[in-house]
């Protein structure tokens, strides 16, 4: 009687067991793992985003240098054509270089062909010493805004010239600006 009775309680727990298993943990197991390759996606995703967060943290320190450099680029292609300004800045390079400036004849701005920045032609007529005429080429490489001398034309040397002798020099050079070309001339 007891082996029956034995047997019917095994048989009982082993269905209980299969039902719970079934019922409770199976399920159970699937959302856990579920949960699990839910939090491994979200710790990559975390990842990523401290790596970007780490090179936004960079880009803002280096926000002063960039920032700098912006201006001096701004500055060398400004924004405006600034002829006016130019000239100013021409005529105190003769000044401090003890050229003569004869003449300084700046073009109307004209577009660049696929490019974001007009062209201003312009040219100049020196006279002043060999150390002279040197220096005030270095001079106009200094500027604030960018100088592209494309040609010189050197006269007045003679066969047998000395330091101290003027020479007459004309410039063709080049200053840009980003106006748009509507309103460079401004």
């Amino acid at each position: 009687m007891r082996r029956p009775l034995v047997l019917g309680t095994a048989v009982g727990i082993v269905a209980a067991l299969l039902v719970w298993y079934f019922a409770a943990f199976s399920p159970q197991s699937h959302h856990v793992q579920a949960l699990h390759d839910q939090v491994s996606s979200l710790q990559a995703k975390q990842s990523s985003l401290e790596g970007r967060l780490a090179a936004l943290k960079r880009a803002q320190q280096q926000q002063p240098q960039r920032q700098q450099v912006l201006s001096s680029l701004t500055q060398a292609i400004p924004p405006t054509a600034d002829i006016a300004g130019f000239i100013d800045q021409v005529n105190s390079l003769a000044s401090s270089t003890g050229v003569t400036l004869g003449s300084l004849a700046p073009s109307l701005p004209t577009a660049t062909p696929g490019e974001s920045y007009l062209t201003i032609t312009v040219s100049a007529q020196i006279t002043g010493t060999y150390a002279q005429t040197v220096s005030f080429l270095q001079g106009l490489y200094s500027l604030p805004r960018l100088v592209v001398v494309d040609a010189i034309t050197i006269g007045g040397a003679g066969s047998n010239p000395s330091p101290s002798q003027a020479l007459s020099t004309t410039l063709k050079m080049r200053i840009f600006t980003t106006a748009a070309p509507s309103s460079a001339l401004k």
